[in-house]
């Protein structure tokens, strides 16, 4: 009877740790900005994102 209970009590105990950890993330967020960039670390980008203050960050930023 218990493993069965298991079976059935899993995906709950699942579905309730994503939505506990997913929605306590701590955002990262840009606090402050710069419009002076080493050419250095320009030539190291990779990949870029937009911060929009609108979100749940307050500064616009190129991340």
């Amino acid at each position: 009877m218990a493993p069965r209970l298991l079976l059935l009590l899993l995906p709950l105990i699942l579905l309730l740790w994503l939505n506990i950890t997913c929605v306590a993330a701590i955002p990262k967020c840009c606090v402050t900005t710069s419009k002076n960039i080493d050419p250095a670390v320009l030539r190291k980008v990779v990949s870029v994102k937009f911060q929009s203050a609108g979100g749940v960050c307050e500064v616009d930023a190129l991340v």
